[in-house]
């Protein structure tokens, strides 16, 4: 809670304090009852621009106006044993149970800093705690699976964008010619495999996620397609009839929004960096259209 720009120190003093009251029901009964964490005096307000109260940002003097008087500490479950994708199932039994806070126990190698593989590690890998070795297993420890508003089930594959052999693209142009042939929205082509891991028919709206975006799209499940493996093809140009997703809640981008711009080193000699990429397209090489991501069944009614 800041100051407002016409509000002097005082009067934010007091509007914290009532909020401060509110949240601690024997405060209205006794009201000499100090506050457990009192505002400083303050009169040029320069402490409440530069901090401001307790449970106001930039939260530097605490996340709850009263502490715990406020909200009670919370209880977790010290919890952890062998691997990170065995603990994670732990985790949602003991939430699916009525637990409301979890700690990890890891294992001693962990703790120390040793990797599971190491021969200091032989013997401890897992038993007092989860065993932690690399950042995937932290991505496994914390996954969740089940996401979305329907609840359903992630994949992980590769995300490809390469050009398609048998249809228009880079057109870049809004006339009705390419307005009619931009009709259905975009899609992703996926293994028979992969769909029915995660529940998907053809033609279902699906959600592609990872660290660079968010993407939706039409489903396209084919037998050529291999296991593992998507492809969106590049700038389909089909830009109409996108909707909103449901993990930002905004418009659901192009094929591009999942790729990553990697410049290459050797277009950089000779003062050429500009061709090293190029609009919409984020350069000729690989490494920049090769990604992994997460599709998963979005719900079918969809926003626009």
């Amino acid at each position: 809670m800041a100051r407002r720009a016409s509000e002097s120190a005082g009067a934010a003093r007091r509007r914290w304090e009532a909020r401060a009251r509110e949240a601690l029901p024997e405060r209205r009964e006794n009201p000499r009852l100090p506050l457990l964490v009192d505002a400083p005096e303050d009169p040029e307000g320069q402490l409440v621009d530069r901090l401001g109260f307790p449970g106001s940002p930039p939260y530097t003097r605490g996340i709850q106006p009263t502490m715990y008087r406020g909200r009670l500490w919370t209880f977790r479950q010290y919890s952890g044993f062998g691997s990170a994708v065995e603990t994670n199932r732990r985790f949602r039994y003991l939430l699916e149970g009525g637990q409301t806070g979890l700690s990890v126990a890891f294992d001693l190698p962990t703790q120390v800093g040793y990797d599971s593989d190491h021969p200091k590690a032989q013997g401890e890998v897992g038993r007092c705690g989860v065993a932690i070795s690399s950042l995937g297993d932290m991505h496994a420890l914390f996954d969740e699976p089940e996401v979305g508003e329907q609840g359903e089930l992630g994949i992980t594959v590769r995300y490809l964008t390469p050009h398609n052999k048998w249809s228009i693209h880079s057109e870049y142009q809004d006339n009705l010619f390419m307005l009619s042939l931009s009709r259905g929205g975009p899609t992703i082509w996926m293994s028979r495999q992969d769909a029915a891991k995660i529940g998907v028919r053809d033609n279902d709206w699906i959600e592609a996620v990872n660290r660079n975006g968010v993407v939706n799209a039409r489903a396209i499940v084919s037998h050529r397609m291999p296991e593992g493996t998507v492809y969106m093809h590049h700038a389909q140009d089909r830009l109409i009839d996108v909707p909103r997703t449901e993990t930002t809640k905004r418009r659901g981008g192009i094929h591009n929004s999942l790729t990553r711009l990697l410049i290459k080193p050797s277009h950089l000699i000779g003062g050429y960096a500009q061709l090293s990429y190029a609009f919409n397209y984020l350069g000729p090489t690989g490494n920049q259209r090769d990604e992994v991501t997460v599709i998963r069944r979005r719900g079918q009614e969809v926003e626009y």
